[in-house]
């Protein structure tokens, strides 16, 4: 994948997380880095009015913004919140 992630340390199944830009949209997607070395998106089925799954899969994703100023504010607040005592 020649996309930005890092692999999170100690995971038993080498969950990682990966910046992601489709459609204009900048996010963060859940994945994970396979026997291959390769790493991988998690897709999901998501929920529909009815609570039952669509019938389509997308990429497990959380939209931090539409532009990478919009990202990087995103994630500046979050870093701020995490240095921040709970």
């Amino acid at each position: 994948m020649d996309k930005p992630y890092v692999e999170l340390p100690n995971s038993k199944y080498h969950d990682a997380v990966i910046l992601d830009e489709y459609n204009g949209k900048i996010g963060l997607c859940s994945g994970n880095t396979g026997s291959d070395d390769k790493v991988y998106m998690r897709w999901c089925y998501p929920q529909v009015k009815d609570k039952k799954p669509g019938e389509k899969s997308i990429p497990w994703k959380i939209t931090i913004g539409e532009t990478k100023e919009q990202a990087i504010a995103t994630l500046e607040f979050f870093l701020a919140e995490l240095k921040a005592p709970f």
